[in-house]
């Protein structure tokens, strides 16, 4: 035996230990496609290293021809895992009908190797022999071998070509020198291939050992840069696939990282990544954080990253398309005006027609006043009466939308002076006491000693306060008893001035309200448990008038209610003293 035959031994033994180990490693760890893959390969470039040695250990026809197939049926594998590692780490995903192709491919390949001796499409003639004292396999090739070379090759070029892409739009040095890595194994496998191709070496199979150093390449990739660490793949899967641009710079404005989106936002030439840092600088000293390009618009925001020692190493700027966000924004804010130009015509056109009623009514409501005045007969008075009452129950209707519109329209001014708390009180009895005289109801009213006589506030609007809520207990109470209490607790001073909460409550016996129901109360034209309230007058904008002045006034209403028991409203105005 020559020295050549030990120097071709070795590689042999050492390509097949190196991918052995390359497997045992790899199965040790289970995180993606991609490792599963590259376990695959190394397992393929084992097989393909041990039956080299089987080779060139028998001289015989048989013996060689054994190893000869074990070896090109591997090697064929090979490129397909190896095409399919590579893809899928780098892309994340081939596509289904390019691994349909090479699996079929494969299929057609390994059929012609597996009867090469009886079909003669892939070797035509062939014998043992010897090549610088190392024994060969001497084979006539024929046009299946060319077609594995062709296929093998255009692979290998293909793998090469993701490498290289991918290579292209790395910006951190990390990242380049990994993919430096990859692309020096890739190399080797295809510069073997080629040299097979070409004889260069006459007979002597040298893809084995070259293989064999190739995937020592992906074993310090895989070692150094830990590419099938579950933790590290999740982050740059979120960085790659975040919908906002992310741009990664050192304190000299270079760019270190961009993840794709960036391009498609941002860069769409790949010459514009180089100026992409110079910009960045120029949009972080302007201070501006939203910018324009292509129509779209984005925010801007930018980090300070820190070492851990306090040393700046660089600054983490993200690019948000707000386009979309912007546009629903304006979409809202013109619907939002239309339906103010909306509300104010209607306010307006509620306002003129109340307006225009109230007239004809006082008109009306006086000249029936003449007819109760000069008039003697039982009958007509009779009917005066209801007259009377109708035209009042009219004229509260339209005084409550006039209100309203007013509230809408925002011309309702809060305008305080000093009244007497008594002069309230007795007011709004006298509204409600008509009312009360018609049903059998008790009124009981409480005033605490912690009421001040005089306070200074909107008078009008907080008489009108508590005849809703009494005028309301009045309405929906049949039979029983309305429990009228005022209350005042101390707010103690407040801009020079002495505060107190006036704590107005009306509880009823009347019919209640469902639980359901509560919080319809104070929803403009809602009346609630129509069905059982149908004969009781109003347009359900007495408690939402309500409402709208308490808050005018800082003020706040509360609802307690057991349905068919009765409710308890409880008012609070702030008022000084």
């Amino acid at each position: 035996m020559s020295w050549n035959y030990y120097v071709y031994y070795f590689f042999s033994i050492l390509s097949f230990w190196i991918s052995v180990y390359s497997v045992y490693n790899g199965l040790k760890i289970k995180s993606s496609k991609s490792q599963v893959y590259y376990v695959l390969s190394a397992l393929s470039i084992s097989i393909i290293s041990l039956a080299n040695i089987i080779s060139i250990q028998n001289e015989d026809l048989e013996s060689m021809m054994i190893g000869i197939k074990i070896s090109y049926v591997a090697k064929s594998l090979c490129v397909l895992f190896l095409s399919e590692f590579i893809i899928t780490y780098c892309n994340g995903e081939n596509k289904k009908i390019v691994q349909y192709a090479g699996i079929m491919i494969n299929v057609i390949i390994i059929s012609m190797i597996l009867t090469f001796d009886h079909n003669k499409l892939f070797f035509t003639r062939y014998k043992t022999g010897e090549y610088l004292g190392i024994p060969v396999f001497i084979a006539k090739k024929g046009i299946g071998y060319y077609c594995y070379i062709i296929y093998n090759c255009v692979m290998s070029l293909g793998i090469v070509h993701v490498i290289v892409r991918k290579l292209r739009y790395c910006r951190m040095e990390r990242e380049k020198k990994k993919y430096q890595s990859m692309l020096v194994g890739c190399s080797m496998a295809v510069v073997a291939m080629i040299v097979n191709a070409l004889e260069l070496f006459s007979y002597l199979d040298i893809l084995p050992a070259m293989l064999g150093l190739s995937c020592g390449c992906y074993l310090y990739v895989i070692k150094k840069y830990n590419i099938f660490d579950i933790s590290q793949n999740a982050k740059e899967y979120v960085l790659d696939h975040a919908e906002e641009a992310i741009i990664v710079v050192n304190p000299e404005y270079e760019v270190l990282y961009f993840n794709p989106i960036v391009k498609e936002w941002l860069c769409p030439e790949i010459e514009l990544y180089m100026k992409l840092g110079t910009e960045i600088l120029r949009f972080y000293e302007s201070k501006e954080n939203r910018f324009q390009i292509n129509g779209r618009t984005f925010e801007f925001q930018s980090t300070e990253v820190y070492h851990e020692k306090g040393e700046l190493e660089g600054y983490l700027f993200e690019a948000h398309d707000i386009t979309e966000d912007q546009r629903r924004m304006e979409e809202m804010n013109d619907l939002m005006v239309e339906a103010e130009v909306a509300n104010q015509a209607k306010s307006a056109f509620l306002m003129n027609m109340s307006h225009g009623i109230r007239t004809p009514v006082n008109v009306i409501l006086g000249m029936n006043e003449m007819i109760q005045r000069e008039s003697g007969d039982p009958t007509i008075l009779d009917y005066s009466d209801s007259i009377d009452n109708a035209g009042k129950t009219l004229i509260s209707i339209i005084n409550d939308i006039l209100d309203f519109s007013k509230i809408e329209m925002g011309k309702v001014e809060i305008e305080p002076q000093v009244y007497e708390v008594e002069n309230i009180l007795t007011n709004s009895r006298n509204l409600i006491e008509p009312r009360l005289e018609s049903k059998p109801i008790s009124f009981e009213q409480e005033v605490t000693d912690s009421v001040p006589t005089k306070l200074y506030g909107d008078q009008n609007r907080v008489q009108q306060v508590i005849t809703n809520i009494l005028t309301n207990a009045v309405k929906y109470t049949d039979k029983g008893k309305i429990y009228f209490k005022i209350n005042a607790r101390d707010l103690g001073m407040r801009d020079k001035q002495k505060w107190v909460l006036l704590e107005v409550s009306v509880a009823d016996t009347g019919k209640g309200i469902k639980r359901e129901n509560l919080n319809k109360l104070f929803i403009s034209f809602q009346r609630v448990d129509e069905e059982n309230n149908r004969n009781i007058e109003g347009t359900g904008l007495g408690l939402a008038i309500t409402k709208r002045l308490l808050e005018r006034m800082d003020g706040n209403i509360r609802v307690e209610s057991e349905y068919g028991k009765g409710s308890t409203f409880t008012v609070m105005i702030p008022q000084v003293v």
